[in-house]
C-alpha cells in the first residue's frame, strides 16, 4: 500500500471485497452502532444503512440472476433429455420408413453406429449433430412420417434457443457480480466516514474502535464476534 492510499483510500476496501461480504460487514457496524442508542452512533448507522440496504437488494438481484441460469440450464438438459428419449424410439421408424438398418439412408441418420452416437455425445457436439439430422430429415421427407420430419428439422433452432438463453443468463449474473454499482461506492464511502467518525471519537483506542468495526468480516485476523441486530 503506498503512502497516498494509506492516508487517502478507503477504509475497509481493497477493491476486491465481493458485495456480499461487504453487506455482512456493514450490517454488523450498523448493528453495533445501534446498541450505543445515542448520537452520533446512531446517526452513522442510519447514515450506513441507507446504501446498505440498497446493496442488498441488489445482491438479491444476483441470487435471482443465478437461478435464472440454473433454470436455463434446466431447460437446455431438458430438451437434451426429450430428444434423446425420442430418437431412442424413432431410431427404428426411420430405419423401417428408408428401408433398413443398412440402407444409406438410415446411416445418414447414424452414420456411426446408431442411437449411442447420441446418447453419449457432450453438449458442445449437438448443434452439428442436430444439423445432421434436419438435413437427413429434409433430404428422405417424402419417405418419413412428416412429425419425424418436423421433429428432427426443428431441433437446430430449439437447440440454439436454449443455448442463446443460458449465454445470456451467465453473461448478466457475471456481469451483476462484477460491477461495482453506485449502491456499493455509497455503502464504501458511508463505512469510510463511520470509520473515520469512531476513530475520531476515540483517538489510539483500538479496543474501543473495534467495539463498532469488526474487521474479521472482511478477512483480517482481528478476533471480534459480530453483533446480533437489537430488538425494538
Amino acid at each position: 500500500m503506498t503512502h497516498e492510499q494509506a492516508y487517502f483510500g478507503l477504509m475497509f476496501e481493497n477493491g476486491r471485497t465481493p458485495s456480499e461480504k461487504k453487506a455482512a460487514f456493514a450490517q454488523d457496524m450498523v448493528n453495533r452502532l445501534r446498541r450505543a442508542a445515542t448520537e452520533p452512533y446512531t446517526g452513522l448507522a442510519d447514515a450506513v444503512e441507507r446504501p446498505l440496504l440498497k446493496v442488498q437488494l441488489e445482491i438479491g438481484q444476483i441470487d435471482s440472476s443465478l437461478q435464472r441460469q440454473k433454470t436455463q440450464t434446466r431447460d437446455a438438459n431438458t430438451f437434451l433429455k426429450s430428444f434423446r428419449d425420442k430418437l431412442k424410439n424413432d431410431e427404428a421408424l426411420i430405419a423401417s420408413a428408408l428401408g433398413g438398418f443398412d440402407t444409406n439412408g438410415y446411416k445418414e441418420f447414424f452414420p456411426n453406429g446408431g442411437y449411442s452416437e447420441y446418447s453419449d455425445a457432450p453438449k458442445k457436439s449437438m448443434l452439428r449433430l442436430f444439423q445432421r439430422l434436419g438435413a437427413a430429415a429434409t433430404e428422405h421427407s417424402r419417405l418419413l412420417p412428416a412429425e419425424l420430419v418436423q421433429r428432427y428439422t426443428g431441433l437446430e433452432a430449439g437447440w440454439k434457443a436454449c443455448n442463446v438463453k443460458t449465454t445470456q443468463s451467465r453473461k448478466d449474473t457475471k456481469e451483476n457480480r462484477n460491477e461495482r454499482t453506485e449502491a456499493r461506492q455509497e455503502l464504501d464511502i458511508a463505512c469510510h466516514v463511520a470509520g473515520h467518525t469512531i476513530a475520531t471519537l476515540h483517538p489510539g483506542n483500538i479496543d474501543r474502535c473495534l467495539e463498532f468495526i469488526n474487521l474479521s468480516l472482511l478477512d483480517t485476523p482481528v478476533s471480534t464476534p459480530a453483533v446480533p441486530a437489537t430488538t425494538a
